[in-house]
């Protein structure tokens, strides 16, 4: 019973409303239109500054990869920090633009939330990167997006040769001490060649040997003094001379390999590459984006439409009661 009663109080309520709705559909249309018209002059050019939007997409090249981020987040990072952000704002002036006094002591808080306003960066569905740019002027829309893709590159390639500059140094340490080695060895093996006529330790003693003992078989006395005193010097300073020698041969084949290593790592600091591919370049779009006015013009006479009735049922309740 109750559920019934119920029932009909809703049909009741509902027929009442629609009775109430077409005794007033002249005014509550005029409310609804008079919205519109002023929600439709409000939102005009000479209330609301239109603004023009112009995108990017981008994707990522020639980034090296740590832990576990990966190329992608590591572009986000660079794209989203101040360095870019301040390099921007300056350049396109836009506490003029966001009509931000720079003396205000908050002046820098205001232009942050004015650039995340205007500016965004998003990640694609196909794991790419758009760049959105908000401005007054549709060329500079353009350009701001542009330009955050060259400071992009700046920045990367700014931060890797900071990195890529310690190895070229630490290589270069590295190569300038072995060649101290070799140098070091050089003149071992020249005091010893120039002071004890040593030159080839294994082919010399064999020599030096052979005309030793032959004069010794021959029984002549005061065998020469000359081939005594250089086997004796071979006997007794070649071991260390074929030493030397066989040092100077590994230090030299690892200074050519520590020459290689920091010629290629000064190769990296020096080369020019972009680090990323453009997919989509920004265009000039003279189309308003912001702001939507058939959205606001939609919404005012909704709004407008919802309030008149409003104030209509209550004023008829008060009249009633």
């Amino acid at each position: 019973m109750k559920t019934q009663e119920k029932q009909n109080d809703y049909m009741s309520g509902n027929k009442n409303l629609l009775k109430f709705s077409l005794e007033n559909i002249k005014l509550l249309a005029g409310i609804s239109i008079v919205g519109g018209i002023l929600a439709a002059v409000f939102s005009s050019a000479a209330f609301i500054t239109p603004k023009y939007e112009s995108s990017a997409v981008i994707y990522p090249s020639n980034v090296w990869e740590y832990s576990d981020e990966t190329a992608l987040e590591q572009l986000q990072q660079y794209l989203e920090s101040n360095i870019i952000r301040d390099s921007i704002v300056k350049k396109f002036n836009l506490y003029q633009e966001y009509d931000i006094d720079t003396a205000d002591i908050n002046a820098k808080t205001w232009v942050k939330l004015g650039y995340g306003e205007h500016i965004s960066i998003s990640e694609t569905q196909f794991e790419s990167i758009r760049i959105t740019s908000l401005s007054v002027d549709p060329e500079k829309a353009r350009d701001i997006v542009l330009e955050i893709i060259k400071q992009l590159n700046t920045l990367v390639t700014r931060i890797n040769r900071e990195k890529v500059g310690e190895v070229v140094v630490y290589r270069k340490k590295l190569a300038e001490r072995k060649k101290a080695q070799i140098d070091s060895t050089l003149a071992q093996i020249n005091e010893l060649s120039s002071k004890y006529q040593l030159m080839d330790y294994k082919s010399q003693s064999e020599r030096v040997t052979e005309g030793y003992v032959g004069f010794l078989k021959s029984g002549k006395a005061g065998a020469n003094e000359k081939i005594e005193t250089l086997f004796n010097n071979v006997a007794q300073y070649g071991p260390r001379f074929s030493t030397l020698l066989l040092e100077l041969e590994l230090h030299t084949k690892e200074y050519n390999e520590r020459v290689v290593e920091y010629e290629i790592s000064q190769s990296d600091y020096l080369k020019e590459v972009t680090y990323s591919n453009l997919l989509v370049e920004p265009e000039v779009n003279n189309k308003k984006a912001y702001p939507v006015r058939w959205l606001i013009v939609a919404l005012s006479m909704i709004g407008s439409l919802v309030f008149g009735a409003t104030v209509l049922i209550v004023s008829r309740i008060n009249l009633k009661g």
